[in-house]
């Protein structure tokens, strides 16, 4: 009978520890990850790449031939005549009607370097969107860790008020035989199996809460999660960290470098600029003024073109542009501010719970004596259901809280690895 027993035994052990390893287990660096991969905010880089390459593609063309057909008929009210009479010769005066119609070529040969300074302001530009959508993609994990902990905790208050069901279970059993034989009241037994029950209608309201949760999860990431999954607390190393790399610093980072590259094409746009020219056309008259007929010509050449005075119009543009630099860095160092304050005010929350931490071990060891003391005196009779409940609580509220302690510390160091870019593990 013993071994059949123990067979059932490791047959159940078997099959608990395969239910185990099927479960899912889920982890916080993989739904970061999520996010930026299948997320709704997932595309929008890849579509600001496309656009940026499309602009850098149009301010090219700069650099491409330029072709234009133009077409004009004008009526003048006088016309090129020789009045000088030569013996024999008949000079003709073309009509007062005259049309042209021509196809104009251009090629910029030097532009200042204006053409790279677009681009470099649209690659800037682009960047300054993918900030923006880094901040988000940001704020989206910010939500994922505060379902994913909520989580967390669900389950250390599903696992504690297991435990301490159990316990009531355990002691119910102890104390109904204590009844039979007179030793303690039933009422004393009744009272502990009114507070289990209490604690399976507590164990009943987590699935749903956690249901919530991974809904959530579910929708910042776009992925189907099993309502079994195991969360498994997140680990990661913190190096040495000297610099911030919160998205919103990013975004100041792009928006100075857009500034700049304003700047440059403001300051550029002052300088000459160089182009070859071809003109192909048939006109009436053409090229000879005092010809009233119709033909072909063909002009080439080069030009320069210099504005010599723009009524200071760059120079208030680049003054604009170095407020606006002046500005940026001034908000850029306020966010730092913010986000050094936060971190540590985080590292000093770490400090004071670590240091609650060291202390709760001996507080459980404690109440724990003295549950046990409560226990052993129920049972003879000597203390109250009452008296025994308050006592249990009491060691399963300790236990609780360091739990709830440790999580938090995880909680405030994934925080803080967020502001400095960590990845988690």
């Amino acid at each position: 009978m013993k071994i059949f027993k123990l067979h059932a035994l490791f047959l159940l052990m078997t099959l608990a520890v395969s239910a185990q390893e099927t479960r899912k287990t889920v982890n916080l660096y993989e739904l970061h990850k999520l996010v930026g991969e299948v997320g709704r905010l997932s595309g929008i880089s890849r579509a600001i790449d496309s656009v940026q390459l499309l602009q850098t593609r149009n301010i090219s063309v700069a650099w491409l031939p330029r072709f234009d057909a133009n077409a004009q008929a004008t009526w003048q009210s006088d016309v090129v005549s020789v009045s000088v009479p030569f013996p024999g010769v008949t000079i003709p005066s073309p009509t007062h009607d005259q049309y042209k119609f021509t196809l104009d070529a251009l090629q910029v040969i030097w532009d200042g370097g204006v053409t790279a300074e677009r681009k470099s302001m649209a690659k800037a530009q682009a960047e300054i969107e993918k900030t923006v959508v880094g901040s988000e993609i940001y704020s989206t994990r910010e939500r994922i860790n505060d379902a994913f902990f909520g989580i967390l905790l669900l389950d250390i208050n599903e696992k504690q008020m297991s435990l301490l069901e159990n316990e009531l279970q355990s002691r119910i059993n102890e104390m109904e035989s204590k009844a039979l034989q007179g030793v303690v009241l039933q009422s004393a037994v009744n009272q502990l199996k009114a507070e289990r029950l209490k604690m399976q209608q507590r164990l009943m309201e987590i699935p749903s809460r956690r249901k919530s949760f991974i809904a959530a999860i579910e929708t910042l990431t776009q992925t189907k999660i099993e309502s079994n999954a195991i969360f498994v607390v997140p680990s990661f190393s913190i190096s040495e960290r000297n610099e911030i790399l919160h998205p919103d610093l990013l975004q100041f980072d792009a928006q100075s470098k857009f500034l700049y590259a304003s700047i440059n094409v403001s300051l550029k746009k002052r300088y000459p600029t160089i182009a070859a020219f071809a003109t192909a056309g048939y006109g009436k008259p053409g090229l000879n003024m005092i010809s009233n007929e119709w033909d072909f010509f063909t002009v080439v050449g080069a030009k320069a073109s210099w504005n010599l005075w723009d009524w200071n119009t760059a120079h208030r543009e680049r003054e604009q542009m170095s407020i606006r630099k002046n500005m940026n860095s001034s908000r850029k160092m306020a966010v730092t501010d913010a986000l050094s304050l936060k971190i540590l005010t985080a590292e000093k929350e770490i400090d004071i719970l670590q240091k609650q931490l060291e202390t709760d071990k001996q507080i459980i060891e404690l109440l724990q004596q003295a549950e046990q003391e409560t226990a052993s005196r129920l049972l003879n009779g000597v203390a109250s259901a009452t008296d025994y409940l308050i006592s249990l609580n009491a060691v399963s509220r300790a236990k609780l809280e360091m739990e709830i302690r440790e999580l938090s510390v995880i909680r405030e160091r994934v925080r803080i690895a967020f502001y400095y870019g960590t990845d988690l593990n």
